[in-house]
């Protein structure tokens, strides 16, 4: 009898993930490719807008040279009887090839002065009188502005055109009959493509010479009626003209994307140029590089398959892994938490028997010593040094005080009294105040009125705060002027906590150091000036109540602790 393996239910969860992962590669190809579609678009239609605008701005500046002759000639005419200017505007007709010829009409409307370009480039003036006048009369009736007549009827070229300007300082005017086809010599670029289709419309909205055949069709037979009307009414923009548009400019399949710019002549707009483009291209690139993507994704959703398996158990792996060191951990800080226990009996134990042993006995050399005192008197020589005896007594009891408060940690077995923050740091500046008057003027108190009492019993917060004051005004005791700023206030973060900060400018603690300040019995003091144990039980009592201790400092600036306490009504 043959064992059955699972073969199929594995084979089963392979397609089932290659499904989904072919699902999802077409969701990510879709996506991707409607965004590409329109990323590209939106460049393709500025980079037609950025050709347009550049051959607008050539054909301004040609426009612009036409200007500048015409006011040349205009200057020199102003300057005496036109006849006694023929040579030089003979010579100008000679220079430009695009000019043909120019006139001047006096005051009563007449010609004062023909200037034709010889053969080849014969023009007969008669035929085109009526044009030049009537372009003239527009020009004197805007003064300083340059008129353009529409296409000249009988002449035999439909790219003339008739520049007219009014003379500054006598009546009268000067035409200047143009050849506009080279004015827009660099659209030959835009012609090259056989994707584009170029479109000018002169100042009557009339379609230019220069224009496409079949756009000029297209605006004939209105076609494009919309967009005519409003290139027409001077508008500047881009859109997107539908594929049967396109087709009917013999352009590929597929839409087309037009970009138009009015240039502005003189202040008046006068002509518009327009580009039609073809995004056939465009859209056969685009679907060849989906095609690709579909390809590979399907590819990567095949392999993905492959590899799902071996990935998943690599995560069982990791998983069982990551447990294992979680447990690791845990029974690390279980061990660690028993040995801090173990040590702190033996500290306490080790502190009862001082306070036994040696209490008692300091309690009795004290009494004597105080007894002693009071029988020799102040004024006995040895009076002072009884009273050093008994200050160095109470600093052995302090140390032993401190022993016994480190070993016996604060209990929360009853709910405490709520604490008046307000009271309880107004009661710990007295007491700190009792010192040197050097040491009492470096401390900087304030506090807030509304401030929410704390759950944490009285004595517990004012130890913690003297400890901290006093640590302070032993590292700032060297400073030229020693300051400890003591700021009780409602924490900003947290409204429901009241933040006490005690900050000093003394010498601060160095980085190395900082992991170990709240270590019992270590001290960054000089030898004989501190137990190693204020911070300790400060650090003991704010982990009691639920409450935050911070450490910043930069040595040589200040060193800041950073309290943050829960209050009552915010107590869970």
């Amino acid at each position: 009898m043959s064992v059955a393996r699972p073969v199929h239910k594995l084979d089963l969860r392979n397609v089932a993930v290659a499904v989904l992962g072919w699902l999802l590669s077409a969701v990510v190809v879709y996506g991707w490719a409607e965004y590409d579609r329109r990323s590209r678009s939106e460049e393709f239609a500025l980079a037609t807008e950025r050709q347009v605008r550049e051959l607008a701005a050539a054909t301004r500046d040609a426009y612009d040279n036409v200007i500048a002759n015409m006011l040349f000639a205009t200057e020199l005419l102003d300057a005496g009887e036109p006849h006694d200017h023929r040579g030089e505007l003979a010579a100008l007709l000679a220079v430009v090839r695009t000019y043909r010829a120019l006139v001047v009409v006096d005051g009563s409307g007449r010609f004062a002065l023909r200037v034709v370009k010889p053969p080849p480039a014969t023009l007969d003036l008669d035929r085109i009188e009526a044009t030049v006048l009537a372009t003239t009369q527009e020009s004197l009736q805007n003064h300083g502005k340059v008129a353009i007549s529409p296409r000249i009827e009988g002449a035999d070229n439909d790219s003339l055109r008739v520049f007219a300007l009014a003379f500054s300082d006598r009546p009268g005017a000067i035409a200047l009959i143009v050849d506009t086809r080279p004015l827009f010599g660099s659209a030959r670029i835009l012609r090259s493509d056989p994707t584009t289709r170029l479109l000018l419309l002169g100042s009557y909205g009339h379609p230019l010479p220069v224009s496409d055949d079949l756009v000029r069709d297209a605006i004939v037979d209105h076609r494009l009626q919309p967009l005519h009307e409003r290139m027409r009414s001077n508008e500047v923009g881009t859109e997107t003209i539908p594929a049967e548009l396109a087709r009917g400019m013999s352009l590929d399949d597929g839409e087309m994307v037009v970009s138009w710019v009015t240039i502005d002549l003189n202040g008046r707009p006068r002509w518009t140029v327009a580009a039609f483009r073809s995004m056939e291209d465009l859209h056969h690139r685009q679907q060849e590089l989906t095609l690709q993507m579909i390809g590979l994704l399907s590819a990567l959703a095949v392999l993905f398959a492959f590899v799902g398996l071996r990935a998943t158990r690599r995560a069982r792996e990791e998983t069982a892994l990551r447990e294992r060191l979680q447990h690791a951990e845990r029974e690390a800080a279980l061990r660690n938490e028993l040995l801090r226990a173990e040590k702190l009996a033996t500290v306490g134990v080790l502190a009862a028997g001082v306070a036994h042993e040696i209490g008692t006995p300091l309690g009795i050399i004290r009494g004597r010593a105080e007894y002693v005192a009071s029988k020799l008197g102040a004024e006995h020589p040895h009076e002072q040094s009884l009273r050093n005896i008994i200050s160095q007594i109470d600093r052995v009891t302090s140390t032993v005080q401190e022993l016994l408060d480190f070993a016996r940690p604060p209990t929360t077995s009853s709910p405490p009294y709520p604490t008046s923050v307000k009271e309880t740091a107004t009661a710990a500046m007295t007491l700190l105040q009792l010192s040197d008057r050097r040491r009492r003027e470096a401390l900087r108190l304030v506090v807030d009125d509304d401030l929410p009492v704390l759950t944490a019993p009285d004595e517990h917060v004012r130890q913690v705060l003297v400890n901290l004051c006093m640590n302070a005004l032993d590292a700032c005791a060297e400073a030229d002027e020693p300051t400890v700023r003591i700021e009780v206030r409602r924490d900003p973060e947290q409204p429901d906590r009241v933040r006490i900060v005690v900050e000093d400018n003394g010498c601060g603690v160095p980085e190395e150091l900082r992991h170990r300040i709240f270590d019992p019995f270590f001290t960054t003091k000089k030898r004989g000036r501190g137990t190693g144990l204020g911070l300790a039980v400060v650090s003991r009592i704010v982990d009691t109540y639920g409450a935050t201790l911070k450490l910043e400092s930069e040595p040589g600036r200040f060193t800041r602790f950073t309290t943050s306490w829960p209050s009552a009504t915010g107590a869970p």
